[in-house]
Formats: structure tokens, C-alpha cells, sequence
């Protein structure tokens, strides 16, 4: 039986095709969780309006909530809170002030970030990277995602859009990404991208094609040379940071990892400085809970 009246935190992962919510203990437990769509366009305030009726029912089920993190999938302002008004992940979204009216609603306090970045929190207060101080995070799915936390801090950056790592542009003749540049790696190595190529082998999705690559030598193919492209990105990270570990979660390294962390370890201790092939490399926390933990982390920023 859970125990409504203990500390307790709600993260609210919010993602471009659903909203997650989950009520969290003070030791990364997640105890309960809800799940919405997200409506974007003309539909974002029916949206939003659903979301604080959700949240509302949380709050009455818990009344001990000690605040509310929210993990988004796009840049935060870290001055104002609110969603970068030049992003257009979820549109629709820009123009609602999110953070104010889920504290108008709930009377508790309201910090909100970039997903990744409250992923790569998340891994410090309960998942893999407990006990360090210097670790990257790299969620793929989607998108690809990143978090950076360097002596115990998170990397912000200037305007809050540090470790947008799935925009290193890493082909030049490869495809138009919506930021304006080429072959970025979110291009090369998200969900969609590996949709592209399984289509080309008459396979639905990604997840097939790496069971395709198993037994079928084009699809294993395919499979390493987006591999490869995850492991030129980590030797940049691990030669720039000089990380403890680099932590690789999302939907796609469910199925990546067995064929790409081995790629990714062979170029890291053949291609970066001696020094740094000390770096762990490793899977970050389940994709089905570490969305929540991550943005209920930000709540109190916990980091190591």
C-alpha cells in the first residue's frame, strides 16, 4: 500500500507524442503514473488544460507533493522558465506559459528544463551514473537528446541550450535537419532515420531492422554504419569532457546496444588520448521510467 502522506515529487516527462506523469519518492521510486497525448498546433491549449486537470487529480491523490519538475522535449529559458519561443518540437506550446499556470494550479513550485538535461539528472540521483561527477547522458529515440554534468553541475550553457548533442553536424552531404544544418547525427542514428533505412530492406521500423540484423548481413550492415556514427560522436565528447562515463539511453539503445556499444568502445580506446579510454561506457536507466525519475530530479536539482 503506498504511503500518500511521505515526501513525494511529481515529474512530468513531456515528450512530441505524449505527456508522462509520475509521482516519485524521495528514493527515485516512481509509485504511481498517468499517461496523456500530446496535442500540439490549435489543439495545445485543450492540451494544457488537460494536462492541469491531470495534474490536479495527482495533487489531490498526494497531498505531501513537494513540487513538480517537468523534463521537455525542447529548450527552456533558464531565466524565465518557459519554452524557447524559436523552437518548434511541439507547436503550439511556445506561447503557453506551462511552468506558471502548473504552479498557478497547484500552488507548489515548478522547475522546468530540457529533457535530456533532466534525464542526465535522473541517471545521478538514482540511475547509472550515482557517485559521479563528470558524465554525459545521450538519449536516442526520436531524437537524440544529451546531457552534460561537469564537477557535479549541470551544463546549461548561456541561454540554456547547452548539450544539444544530436545537432553535431557530422556528414556533410547528409540529410537536411530542421536546424539548418546537414547530416546532423540526430539524422543519422534516431528512430526515424533507422526507419528510412529498414524501409529500404522492406522492414517496418527500427526495432525489426536490428532484429533483422541478427541473421541478415545488409540489415547487420546498415545497422554498424549508424554505429558508427555513434561512435565518432562519443570519441569527439570523450576527447572535449573527458567524462567518467558516457550513458546511452532511449527507445532505440534497447535495441542498439548489444550492436553499437562494442563499436563505440573499440573507437574510444583506439581513437581518443590514453587518458581518457578510462571512461565507462554504459546504458542509462530503463526508457519506460527514466523520464519521470529525471524530470522529479529536477526537483531540488539533484545531481551527485
Amino acid at each position: 500500500m503506498r504511503n500518500v502522506g511521505a515526501p513525494t515529487r511529481l515529474g512530468i516527462d513531456f515528450g512530441g507524442t505524449k505527456i508522462a506523469l509520475g509521482v516519485v519518492a524521495e528514493d527515485g521510486t516512481v509509485l504511481q503514473t498517468w499517461r496523456l497525448p500530446t496535442r500540439i498546433g490549435d489543439a495545445a491549449p485543450a492540451g494544457l488544460e488537460g494536462l492541469l486537470a491531470a495534474v490536479q487529480e495527482v495533487g489531490d491523490a498526494y497531498p505531501s507533493l513537494a513540487g513538480i519538475g517537468v523534463g521537455i522535449c525542447c529548450q527552456v529559458d533558464p531565466a524565465t522558465g518557459q519554452i524557447d519561443g524559436a523552437d518548434a518540437t511541439i507547436p503550439g506550446w511556445q506561447s503557453l506559459d506551462l511552468a506558471g499556470r502548473l504552479a498557478a494550479a497547484t500552488g507548489l513550485s515548478v522547475v522546468m528544463d530540457n529533457d535530456a538535461n533532466a534525464a542526465a539528472l535522473g541517471e545521478g540521483w538514482v540511475g547509472a551514473a550515482q557517485g559521479l561527477h563528470d558524465y554525459i547522458v545521450l538519449t536516442i529515440g526520436t531524437g537524440v537528446g544529451g546531457g552534460i554534468v561537469a564537477n557535479g553541475r549541470l551544463l546549461t550553457g548561456a541561454w540554456g541550450g547547452a548539450a544539444e548533442l544530436g545537432h553535431m553536424p557530422l556528414d556533410p552531404n547528409g540529410p537536411v535537419c530542421y536546424c539548418g544544418s546537414r547530416g546532423c547525427l540526430e539524422q543519422l542514428i534516431a528512430g526515424p532515420a533507422l526507419e528510412r533505412t529498414a524501409s529500404r530492406l522492406g522492414v517496418s521500423g527500427a526495432a525489426e531492422l536490428f532484429d533483422w540484423a541478427g541473421t541478415d548481413e545488409a540489415a547487420l550492415r546498415m545497422v554498424m554504419q549508424a554505429g558508427q556514427w555513434l561512435a565518432i560522436s562519443t570519441v569527439l565528447l570523450v576527447n572535449i569532457f573527458q567524462p567518467q562515463a558516457v550513458l546511452y539511453g532511449g527507445g532505440v539503445m534497447h535495441s542498439a546496444a548489444p550492436f553499437w556499444l562494442p563499436l563505440v568502445r573499440s573507437a574510444v580506446d583506439s581513437a581518443t588520448f590514453p587518458t581518457n579510454r578510462r571512461v565507462r561506457l554504459l546504458e542509462a536507466a530503463p526508457a519506460s521510467a527514466a523520464g519521470i525519475v529525471g524530470a522529479a530530479a529536477l526537483v531540488g536539482r539533484n545531481v551527485t
